[in-house]
């Protein structure tokens, strides 16, 4: 296959018949593309839908855990027995994609929708004329707005990741195919499979969030690109708020920690340290006044729980790598922005001090 698109679904009910409606399309116009669906375990009723859809079958007559046919043209489907997250999820289907020689895959969040019938193809043009490209993501927009969800993501040297002009309307001006980005954002994103076999899938141990920075990293050490295409749009239909958010706050939160301890030489993080104290003590005061103050701190013990499997990547992440933290910390931005949170402590104070202390590390850190 040229390109495996892998969809994993999680109560996916609500999206069921746009995403099909969207998707087979485009699935009728190529022979070299297929949709890998893996079920993750709904408690909607998704795979019972989705068996009866796609199988003329019952849930209770699915074999989990076992890839299958499916009435769908270059369309195969896999219920797992247990919720494996959006790394363990994605992994399941590029392992699939792996074995059977694909050279690209596509991870396509449930919710997410092509623009475009030709945008599978613009990606991969780029990818195929741009063989140090390792990932690429299309601009992503809110279904609802328009406005921007992501034209890539911002990696600050906290590893505190955010969306690229978030909230923005989207001006195609103001984008160029081809230019770096910190990383894709995992709701619509393409990986070159060659490059997977090099640097291992998705850590499974972060479940979800920062997974797909920590993989990208990884890719970016061994010295290759991410890329934006701007020729290629998805729709998201995306929403986030504080109140809805707070056991997303506890993942970002633990393995954005993990990937500090992960990808920095020791003196790097000798001095970026008192920054990330600083940074720690206003994520623990935030914590308080909206409510998630016993998840941030759970988040310090699954760190150190998880600890001894983190510092095997760090092993292996450190030995292999081909660029120094300098060059890192350079294409890293200064600031922090979160998605819907108006803060103006954050915007006026938090984020000058971020924007020195960068000076700061840019004058010293040259390893």
């Amino acid at each position: 296959m040229k390109t495996s698109i892998i969809v994993v679904t999680y109560n996916f009910k609500k999206w069921i018949n746009d995403f099909f409606n969207n998707i087979v399309p485009i699935l009728n116009t190529r022979e070299d593309i297929e949709l890998l669906i893996i079920e993750n375990k709904s408690i909607d009723g998704t795979d019972t839908i989705l068996s009866t859809l796609l199988l003329d079958s019952q849930e209770n007559m699915v074999e989990r855990n076992k890839w299958l046919d499916t009435k769908l043209k270059n369309t195969k489907i896999y219920f797992a027995s247990e919720n494996k997250y959006f790394a363990g999820g994605n992994n399941i289907g590029i392992h699939y994609a792996i074995q059977n020689n694909s050279q690209y895959v596509f991870l396509l969040n449930q919710d997410a929708f092509f623009n475009d019938i030709n945008a599978l193809s613009v990606l991969e043009n780029f990818m195929d004329g741009h063989l140090e490209c390792a990932s690429c993501q299309p601009i992503i927009k809110v279904k609802s707005t328009g406005k921007i969800n992501s034209a890539g993501v911002c990696l600050n040297y906290l590893h505190i990741g955010f969306c690229r002009d978030f909230n923005k309307d989207y001006v195609k001006e103001n984008y160029k195919t081809g230019e770096n980005i910190n990383y894709a954002m995992g709701a619509a994103a393409m990986f070159r499979v060659s490059v997977l076999k090099e640097t291992g899938l998705f850590p499974e141990e972060y479940q979800m969030y920062h997974e797909d920075s920590f993989l990208q990293l990884r890719m970016k050490y061994l010295g290759y690109s991410i890329n934006l295409i701007n020729e290629c749009l998805i729709d998201h239909d995306y929403s986030f708020s504080p109140n809805s958010g707070k056991y997303k706050y506890y993942f970002t939160e633990r393995n954005r920690i993990w990937n500090f301890i992960c990808f920095y030489k020791v003196p790097t993080m000798i001095f970026i340290f008192p920054m990330f104290i600083i940074m720690e003590l206003g994520m623990i005061f935030y914590s308080i006044i909206t409510g998630w103050f016993k998840l941030k701190i759970k988040s310090y013990i699954d760190v150190i729980k998880g600890l001894k499997d983190i510092l095997k990547y760090r092993k292996t992440i450190q030995k292999t790598r081909k660029i120094s933290d300098r060059d890192l910390l350079l294409e890293m931005v200064d600031r922090v922005q979160f998605d819907s949170i108006k803060n103006p402590l954050l915007d006026l104070v938090a984020n000058n001090i971020l924007w020195i202390y960068y000076r700061f590390l840019s004058l010293i850190i040259w390893w």
